[in-house]
């Protein structure tokens, strides 16, 4: 898989580590040299794969060194991301004061979202998730549109 997708609900241990979901594993296998950035986003934990960071970097150094963009941007976001690296079993340690924002505790729910995905305690999400139906009556995406209206 080369991408990320789907959701699932896995359980977070007494040391904070959490499993991440096998076929999420998988992607990471294709999409990243075994690191994974996290980075707190509103209520959720956004996780980036080291091509993502990559892509970030790359972008950056577009900008002059000196320009007050680019130290802006690379703190929005590079200062704000904590590289971790999944044990051998696939499982990471959630940075304790992420976790605690984001209040995961006992479960979390990683939601696939392509090129990323994101942690998300799961009484929270369900309630995001069912304010998507509200937000997303009258989008599609652009290639979809025409098919969808023929």
């Amino acid at each position: 898989m080369r991408y990320f997708s789907g959701n699932y609900l896995n359980r977070v241990d007494a040391k904070g580590r959490v499993s991440i979901p096998a076929p999420f594993r998988g992607a990471l296998e294709t999409m990243t040299d075994g690191h994974i950035g996290l980075r707190l986003r509103d209520q959720t934990i956004a996780a980036y794969t080291s091509k993502f960071i990559d892509e970030v970097m790359r972008r950056l150094e577009e900008l002059p060194s000196d320009s007050p963009e680019r130290h802006l941007l690379a703190h929005k976001y590079l200062g704000s991301i904590q590289q971790i690296r999944p044990d051998g079993e696939g499982r990471i340690i959630v940075p304790r004061d992420m976790a605690q924002q984001a209040k995961i505790d006992r479960e979390a729910i990683f939601v696939g979202l392509g090129d990323h995905f994101e942690i998300w305690q799961p009484e929270i999400y369900q309630t995001f998730s069912a304010s998507i139906v509200t937000q997303t009556e009258s989008l599609t995406l652009p290639s979809l549109r025409s098919k969808v209206e023929r």
